[in-house]
């Protein structure tokens, strides 16, 4: 893993998706095992979510368990 790497990346997809979907595949680039939780008030975006293979879509407002499930699963991969 690179020194300036992160496990999880919380990403708001309402500010800005395609950029966000960009920022992720840079990232990607650099760290392939980095794991992207993208959030948004339109469920809508779940379609760019999954066409830009990112893992995981919570919905806002964000749910305290669902965000703490996911969370747990991810720490199973890390």
């Amino acid at each position: 893993m690179a020194p300036t790497s992160h496990d999880i990346y919380i990403m708001d997809l309402d500010v800005d998706t395609m950029a966000t979907i960009l920022f992720s595949k840079s990232v990607r680039g650099i760290d392939p095992g980095a794991h992207f939780i993208c959030v948004s008030s339109n469920e809508n975006n779940a379609i760019a979510v999954a066409k830009a293979r990112l893992e995981y879509f919570l919905t806002k407002p964000i749910d305290k368990t669902e965000l703490i499930d996911t969370l747990l699963e991810i720490k199973k991969e890390v």
